[in-house]
This record gives structure tokens, sequence and C-alpha cells, in this order.
């Protein structure tokens, strides 16, 4: 099954992760760096033209980038 990495900051893109009912992961401010093991479908709000940099640090993060 497809895991889910996600970011948010309203609650909105929770809102719609929740209905999916799949696996996935918050991308959190606090702690960005968590590694994904598997492929993964990375789902981000568009508030403005530029990437969280919670997001750019969870891209960066081991193999995150290679993986999704």
């Amino acid at each position: 099954m497809v895991k889910i990495a996600f970011y948010t900051i309203t609650g909105q893109t929770q809102q719609f992760i929740d209905k999916t009912g799949l696996d996935a992961h918050r991308i959190e401010d606090a702690n960005p760096q968590y590694q994904m093991n598997d492929k993964y479908i990375l789902i981000l709000p568009s508030y403005q033209d530029f990437m969280m940099d919670s997001v750019v640090d969870f891209l960066t993060y081991k193999d995150n980038k290679k993986i999704f």
C-alpha cells in the first residue's frame, strides 16, 4: 500500500489525509528529520511560491529525496 508524507499549517491537509485512510506521516516543524523507508507520495499545501523549511529538511534527510 502507498505511504504518504504531508505538511500542513492550517490543518486542511490533515483533514484531507484523514479521509484517505492511508498510512501517513506528518512532517513536523519541530522534528522534520524522519526517514521514509518505502516509496511515498508527498502532499503539500500551496501557501506561497516557496517550500517550507521543514519540508526541505525532510526531503534532504537520508534517502527521502530518492524514493518519493
